[in-house]
């Protein structure tokens, strides 16, 4: 075959990809985007409709819409949640209700009245109840709210870690039982060499069960330039006030990590990313299993990045002048057949203020860059041992936009991963996708291409539905657009 022909049938072929993918993408009407809805999150899917949740930004400041689209994405009706009548700190979609938390005002210092309200709608209107207030102590800005429902009663979970007034690192768990009358449960960081105690995640099973992943920074010997370690404390909240835990000395600095529950084999997963020393670069990975009934630890690995793989994920120039793997975060923990994928990408921010002086006055422009770069993905087997780990490759940067059209959107199949971004840069038309199998083998393709047009996709706000289909939002030459993949 003459070289001109192989590389048009291939360009052939990939058009014939592209296309193929984008033929099984059903798309609902463009529509304007407007600065009070720049946000999307799914809330609830139902046999005739989705809906949307829309906001301002992430942090859920100014009203909430609530949007309802109809099978074939089409705008149905929109209800307004007003924002008048308190902050709003959080938003909880279960199934067909989803709670709104607000804090109504400081009660005094370090007290604050906090409202939970929950919303339904029936398909024609959207009604409020079961709104309940509650006072909660030292609320700190990165509180969670976690929502659980056993198959006999509505439970909430608050928490929230903080510094008391001599100095030790506590935790604050408030637990409301079925006729959401709440109770509080404050315990103390295990060490008093605390030097950070931070709540980190939470989980929940079906049964009304409460799992807390938190860490505390030790400093054990001061006198010797500080040598730390870091404990991870896993709490099982059973019943309303049962709260014990298990302790995982690594005797390493956790740069991240992910609790996962498996129903299936009543376990919970731990994985996660450490360092050796007080560098911003991670040594290797861990994976930990406790069984439930009893709570117990059923495995505990950690094992070293290899040699190989850190050429293979900063390439040998870099490697062989010392720099090292930095700035990555576990990002998810997916069952597979016989073990589990850790998923980490490379993701940091530069922040610069530039001063001038215009007409005598002096001010300062701030300029954030956001950087998401290569994934990279480790499978271990049934025992948590690392079986073999690749990168993939991309290169992601913007400008003042939170990063919202950086990052990926994956979909987890039965023996595979599917990682769906946008090619930032001079392709900004281009949507790409790459599949990575059980066994390790990597498969590229391009997603979507914009025909005369800029295309993105929102990889946060897009979802697997409990149908199964995928859900899709488009940045369409600047208008907001839903998708749905069968």
């Amino acid at each position: 075959m003459q070289p001109t022909r192989f590389y048009c049938t291939l360009l052939i072929a990939l058009i014939s990809v592209a296309n193929g993918l984008a033929q099984g993408i059903n798309f609902g009407p463009t529509y304007e985007y407007e600065t009070r809805k720049t946000f999307a999150e799914f809330i609830n899917q139902t046999d005739a409709n989705i809906y949307l949740l829309r906001c301002r930004n992430p942090y859920y400041e100014g009203n909430l819409y609530i949007e309802k689209y109809d099978n074939v994405l089409n705008l149905v009706s929109t209800e307004t949640i007003k924002a008048d009548k308190g902050r709003i700190i959080g938003v909880v979609p279960y199934k067909s209700c989803f709670w709104v938390f607000k804090i109504l005002r400081s009660l005094r210092e370090g007290l604050f009245l906090i409202n939970a309200s929950q919303y339904t709608y029936d398909g024609k209107k959207m009604s409020e109840r079961n709104v309940t207030s509650f006072a909660m102590t030292h609320y700190a800005a990165d509180g969670e709210i976690i929502l659980t429902v056993s198959p006999d009663k509505n439970r909430l979970l608050f928490y929230t870690d903080f510094i008391d007034d001599t100095g030790i690192p506590k935790v604050k768990i408030l637990v409301t039982d079925s006729l959401l009358n709440s109770k509080e449960i404050v315990t103390d960081a295990l060490q008093t060499e605390s030097l950070e105690y931070d709540v980190d995640q939470m989980e929940t099973d079906n049964n009304g069960n409460f799992f807390m992943l938190s860490s505390e920074l030790l400093d054990l010997r001061p006198e010797k330039k500080k040598d730390r370690v870091q404990h991870q404390l896993i709490y099982h909240l059973a019943g309303e006030e049962n709260l014990h835990f298990e302790v995982l000395d690594s005797n390493q600095i956790i740069s991240s990590h992910l609790l996962r529950v498996d129903e299936r084999t009543k376990q919970i997963n731990i994985g996660g990313y450490y360092a050796k020393y007080e560098v911003p670069w991670i040594e290797g990975s861990y994976h930990a299993c406790f069984g439930l009934q009893p709570f117990e630890t059923v495995y505990y690995t950690m094992k070293d990045f290899t040699d190989t793989f850190r050429r293979a994920v900063i390439g040998e120039r870099m490697f062989v002048r010392g720099v090292d793997l930095r700035d990555y975060d576990l990002r998810d923990l997916v069952p597979a057949q016989n073990g589990f994928f850790m998923i980490g990408e490379n993701a940091f921010t530069a922040e610069q203020a530039n001063t001038n002086f215009v007409y005598g006055s002096m001010q300062t422009s701030y300029k954030t860059t956001h950087h998401f770069n290569d994934i990279i993905v480790e499978k271990t087997d049934s025992q948590g041992k690392p079986q073999w780990m690749q990168v993939l490759k991309k290169k992601q940067t913007s400008v003042n936009d939170l990063g919202i059209y950086s990052g990926y959107f994956f979909v987890a199949g039965k023996d595979s991963l599917q990682f769906i971004y946008n090619n930032l840069g001079k392709d900004a038309d281009t949507i790409m996708q790459q599949t990575i199998y059980a066994d390790g083998r990597v498969a590229s393709s391009v997603f979507l291409v914009g025909k005369n047009e800029d295309i993105s996709i929102v990889p946060s706000q897009c979802r697997v539905l409990p149908s199964g289909k995928w859900l899709l939002i488009f940045n369409r030459d600047d208008k907001f657009q839903l998708g749905l993949v069968e």
